[in-house]
C-alpha cells in the first residue's frame, strides 16, 4: 500500500487510479520530477548567491583601499 499526495488514501501498488479520488497515479511521478527539478534550481540559486556574497566580502576591503589611495569621495 502506498499513500498518494492528492488525498492521502492508501492504494495498492498495482492501482492505476486512486480508489478514493480517482487521481491518475502515473501523474504522481511527473509531479515528483517537477518538485525535484525545482529543488535543484533553488539549490543552485542559493549556491550562486553564497558565492557572490563571499566574493563581495573579499572585494569590499580592496575597494575601500582604492578609494583611500585615489581620494575618491562622493
Amino acid at each position: 500500500m502506498t499513500k498518494y499526495p492528492k488525498c492521502g488514501y492508501d492504494n495498492p501498488m498495482e492501482a492505476k487510479y486512486c480508489l478514493n479520488c480517482g487521481f491518475k497515479l502515473a501523474q504522481e511521478e511527473k509531479y515528483k520530477l517537477k518538485a525535484e527539478g525545482m529543488l535543484l534550481i533553488a539549490s543552485g540559486i542559493i549556491l550562486l548567491l553564497t558565492l557572490l556574497f563571499n566574493a563581495l566580502i573579499k572585494i569590499l576591503p580592496l575597494l575601500s583601499l582604492i578609494y583611500l589611495i585615489f581620494g575618491i569621495t562622493k
